[in-house]
C-alpha cells in the first residue's frame, strides 16, 4: 500500500474521473506539492483519509463536480499554502477539522455553493495570510469563532463574500 509520495503528487485534467481510487487509503506523508485540478467530474476524495501532513502546498481548484474535501479529515499540517478555490459545488470544508497548522497562507476563494467555514475548528496557526474571498452564498464565519487560532503573521483577508452576514 502506498503510504508517502516524495515529490509532486498531481491529480489533474482528468476528464472523466468521479472519485479517487482505494490505492491512496493508505496514504499519510506528502513530502511535496499536493495538487488537485482540472478534474471536471470528481465529487469527492474520500479514499485520502489517511493523510496527516503536506511539506508543501495544498492546492484543491477547478473541480466543478467537488461537493465535499471530507478525505482530508485526518490532515493535521500543510508545511507550505492551502488553496481551495473555484470548486462550483463544494458545499463544505467539513473534511479540515483536524487541520491545526498551515505555515503559508490559507485561501478559500471563489467556492459559489460553500455556503459555512466551518470545518476549521482545530486551526491554532497560519504562517501568512487568511484569506476568505469570492464565496458567493457564504454567509457565515462561524469556523473562525471556535478559540483556537492563536496566530495569524500576516493579514486577515475576508471580502466580496455577499451573502456573508456573521
Amino acid at each position: 500500500t502506498l503510504d508517502t509520495v516524495n515529490g509532486y503528487f498531481r491529480i489533474y485534467d482528468n476528464s472523466q474521473l468521479s472519485d479517487l481510487d482505494s490505492a491512496f487509503a493508505g496514504l499519510t506523508h506528502i513530502n511535496g506539492d499536493f495538487n488537485i485540478f482540472d478534474n471536471s467530474q470528481l465529487t469527492s476524495i474520500g479514499p485520502l483519509g489517511s493523510l496527516e501532513d503536506i511539506t508543501d502546498n495544498l492546492s484543491i481548484y477547478n473541480n466543478p463536480s467537488l461537493t465535499s474535501i471530507d478525505g482530508l479529515n485526518a490532515l493535521l499540517s500543510v508545511n507550505g499554502n492551502l488553496n481551495i478555490s473555484t470548486n462550483g459545488s463544494l458545499l463544505t470544508i467539513n473534511g479540515l477539522n483536524l487541520l491545526d497548522s498551515v505555515n503559508g497562507y490559507l485561501s478559500i476563494s471563489k467556492n459559489e455553493s460553500l455556503t459555512h467555514f466551518n470545518g476549521v475548528q482545530n486551526l491554532i496557526f497560519v504562517g501568512d495570510s487568511l484569506i476568505i474571498e469570492g464565496n458567493l452564498v457564504l454567509n457565515n464565519i462561524d469556523g473562525l469563532n471556535s478559540g483556537t487560532l492563536n496566530e495569524l503573521v500576516n493579514a486577515l483577508t475576508i471580502r466580496t463574500n455577499p451573502a456573508l452576514d456573521s
